[in-house]
Parts: structure tokens; C-alpha cells; sequence
């Protein structure tokens, strides 16, 4: 059993096959479906190395966006305190994943020294150790723009003046 489980769609293979790569180089076990022998049962594979795993790095991606199992390996490895976020192309993430930082490695290239990947190894280190990951490192959630707040506070005071006005008037 590895340390470390990673949950991806198999359009980023490509990408995600630089992180295993890292990691391992950084002396890490790591396990991702292609450690899957044949004939072994995929999906109880999956579950077994799910569970056995202390830190689930998710790779998000718009194909792993979509993503069914990526979604339930990620809402798994988030509720035991194990999951490490990635990003190996622009998206947003899932609905309930946006609160929570990951690292930006869509422009990383599998250079292990580059500062990205260290802070994935960083952050993977502390929750290995039981610790929460670094805080306010690597993806944020895109910013509204302030005038984009301001209009919906005029809405919504419009709105609620139009009603106070048409009161008297509604029979």
C-alpha cells in the first residue's frame, strides 16, 4: 500500500504521469490505476488503496471536473482530512471544492526543484504527519470584481424599494 493515492481523468494522463514521476523521484509511494495488475478487480482495487491512502492528491482538470469518480474519490478524501488539491489545466473546481486551496501546476513541466511541485511535497509532508497543508499557497478561486458586488447590492436594494413602493398599491 502506498502513501499517497492519485485521482485524475485519464485525459491528463500525460500530466498526472509527471506527478507520480516527482513524487516517486522524492522517495514517495504513490499509487494511481496504472499500478493495477491485470485481472485484479478495478474497481475494489480502487476502494482498497482509496482507504489505505493518507493523502489523496486530486488532480483537477475540466475532463476531472466532470468526473464522477474523480468527484467521489475527491469528497472521500475530503472528509477523512487527506485531500490535497492540483490543478493540471485552468477550471474551476467541483461545487464544495473552491473553499479550499490546491497548487497550479498546469504550466509545470516535471521539474521537481520548481517551486510549485515543492509545495505539493510541502504540503503532502504535513499531511502525512497528521498536520494541515501550508495555508494560502497555489490556486485561488477567481476574484469578483468589486463594481460586479456593488450591482447586486443596487439590485437588491431596488428590489426591495420597488416592493415597499407597490405595497399600498397591489389589490
Amino acid at each position: 500500500m502506498a502513501d499517497t493515492f492519485i485521482s485524475y481523468k485519464r485525459d491528463d494522463l500525460v500530466a498526472v504521469q509527471r506527478i507520480v514521476e516527482g513524487l516517486r523521484a522524492a522517495g514517495l509511494g504513490v499509487w494511481w490505476d496504472q499500478d493495477i495488475v491485470p485481472e485484479a478487480p478495478w474497481e475494489a482495487t480502487i476502494e482498497r488503496e482509496l482507504s489505505a491512502a493518507k493523502v489523496v492528491i486530486v488532480c483537477w482538470s475540466p475532463a476531472a471536473v466532470a468526473s464522477e469518480n474523480v468527484k467521489a474519490e475527491a469528497r472521500q478524501a475530503r472528509s477523512r482530512g487527506r485531500l490535497i488539491q492540483v490543478f493540471v489545466e485552468p477550471c474551476d473546481p467541483p461545487l464544495f471544492f473552491g473553499e479550499r486551496q490546491g497548487v497550479d501546476l498546469s504550466a509545470w513541466r516535471g521539474d521537481v526543484n520548481d517551486r510549485r511541485f515543492q509545495t505539493v511535497l510541502g504540503a503532502l509532508r504535513a499531511v502525512m504527519a497528521g498536520k494541515r497543508p501550508p495555508e494560502g499557497v497555489g490556486y485561488t478561486p477567481r476574484q469578483h470584481a468589486p463594481w460586479a458586488t456593488l450591482a447586486a447590492a443596487f439590485a437588491v436594494l431596488s428590489a426591495v424599494l420597488g416592493f415597499v413602493a407597490n405595497l399600498g398599491g397591489a389589490r
